[in-house]
């Protein structure tokens, strides 16, 4: 198998583990302010945006043939792009929380 498709795949596994672990952590705060009685703010009309764009970059080199240290760099961009999205909107909720 090609080092570059590891890569990817690797990648793509990195991002959906994140992306598991975030949002349960965001449903167990969505519950907890629940259960409070209080109002969960919804999330930002970016939010989503952002987050199908992180899923792109991390697509990028699977549609686009690229260099392993590009591939590399498209790779680390999507997963971190798409941890500050998630970790911002468990901060929102947290805001909302002690609020």
């Amino acid at each position: 198998m090609n080092i570059n498709l590891i890569v990817c795949i690797s990648g793509i596994l990195i991002w959906l583990l994140s992306f598991l672990v975030m949002n349960s952590k965001i449903n167990a705060q969505k519950k907890n302010l629940a259960a409070k009685g209080k109002n969960i703010p919804k999330a930002e009309t970016s939010f989503g945006a952002s987050l199908s764009l992180t899923i792109l970059v991390e697509l990028l080199p699977i549609i686009i043939p690229m260099k392993f240290f590009a591939e590399t760099v498209a790779c680390v961009c999507g997963l971190l792009g798409g941890y500050i999205v998630l970790n911002e909107r468990l901060i929102n909720l947290k805001k909302a929380d002690s609020e």
